[in-house]
Formats: C-alpha cells, structure tokens, sequence
C-alpha cells in the first residue's frame, strides 16, 4: 500500500503529463495504435492515394448504379472492401520488397555475395521468417471478401425489389383518352364572301342536294364518224 507521502508525489506527477492538450496533438496521439489500416474506419492517405480512391470508388458507382440512400450505402461499403483487399495486396508486396532490400544491404555490409540465386529465394525467406503476418493479411482478405460479397447480395435484392417502370402498352392503357375540342374558326371572313362552317347539313339540305339535275351541265360524248361516208 502507498504511503501517503508516495500518494502525494504521484498527483504531482501526474498533473506534469496530462497527455496533450492542442488539437494537433490530439489528433497525432489517436493514431498511436495505427498499423494497417484495413480494420479501423479512419482513412490516411497521400493526396495521390484520396484521389486513386476516388476514381475507383466512382467507378464501382458507375457499374452498381445504385438507387437511393441505401443502395447507395451498400455501394460505398463494397467499394470500401475493394479498396481495403487491394490495400492488403500491396502491403503483402510491399513487405518482400522491403525484406529483400534489407537482406541485400546487409549482404554488402558483411562484404558478402548476393547473386541472383539470393534474390530469388529472398521471398521464401521473408515468409519462413515471419509467416504469422501473412497469415493476417490472409484473415483480413478473407473477411473483407465475404463482406464485400454480403453488401452485394443485399443490393441485389434491393435491385430486385425495385418497383418496375411501365412498358409503353402500360401507359397507353393507364393514359387518358384524347378528349376532342370543339372546332373554332378564327379566321377573318374572306373578300369573296364564303365561310366554312362547322354545322353538319341538315336532311333537307342533303335532299335538295342530291336533288338538283346535273345532267345540263355534263357535256355529252360526240357521236362517232360514219365510216362509210369516209370511204373513197
């Protein structure tokens, strides 16, 4: 148990380390237990790598064409996995890289030979050295496949369950009949006197019509040459 004397000279201590107080130093000191990337939801990248993302985030948009708040989500979220399998990838070969780079800098700092041989068995020996972290990387591949996969099925479904658009038989048979207008004439009255007008005839109009005899008015055929007086 702490004296009161060692209790006493603990809270001075620790009011000289109270962990930092500006918001820059907040904002570095979250990111302490950073290592991967591929697990936690805050992103850090290059302005190269935030534009890369976008380009490819954009592109899963234009494929998925999604429709709506949640379709949309779902889209974001298998872009996301996408994104974080590539990034497992990179970092997988990143590490040979970085381990056979070490292995033939250390070689020329012993004097040693580092011959093609070397180079070619330094990825075997970067896996054999430390393969739990590949296993790890496989882990996250794993889980980022099978949740991608998941976020897809359900926009899927989501597809699926869209109310579909009307054919155009459907909304002819929906659409209303054209209704007819009453015929209007609004021309001015022509100088010779005569106007059309919407008003059928009536029967006694029609009987007089048909009653007037055109025969005056028909020329009739003349009659043919009489053959035999034209006879030499």
């Amino acid at each position: 148990m702490a004296s009161a004397r060692q209790t006493e000279a603990n809270r001075r201590n620790a009011q000289k380390s109270t962990g930092p107080r500006t918001e820059e130093g907040k904002e570095i000191s979250s990111l302490n237990a950073y290592k991967h990337g591929l697990t936690g939801q805050r992103v850090i990248m290059t302005a190269e790598e935030a534009e890369a993302r976008v380009g490819f985030t954009e592109g899963i948009f234009e494929d998925l064409k999604p429709v709506g708040a949640m379709e949309e989500t779902l889209v974001q979220s298998i872009a996301d996995s996408h994104w974080r399998i590539h990034r497992a990838v990179a970092i997988e070969d990143n590490i040979f890289a970085a381990e056979a780079s070490y292995q033939e800098n250390r070689a020329a700092e012993k004097d040693s030979d580092y011959d093609e041989i070397d180079r070619a068995l330094a990825p075997m020996r970067t896996f054999t050295g430390d393969p739990k972290r590949f296993l790890l990387l496989t882990t996250y591949e794993m889980r980022l496949h099978r949740k991608a996969q998941a976020d897809l099925k359900q926009f899927r479904e989501l597809q699926a369950a869209r109310p579909a658009a009307p054919t155009v038989a459907q909304t002819m048979e929906t659409a209303p009949p054209p209704t007819r207008q009453p015929l209007e004439f609004t021309a001015e009255k022509p100088s010779n006197g005569f106007v059309c007008s919407p008003a059928p005839l009536s029967e006694k109009q029609i009987e007089e019509f048909f009653a007037v005899d055109l025969r005056p008015y028909i020329s009739q055929p003349s009659a043919p040459p009489d053959r035999a007086a034209t006879r030499l």
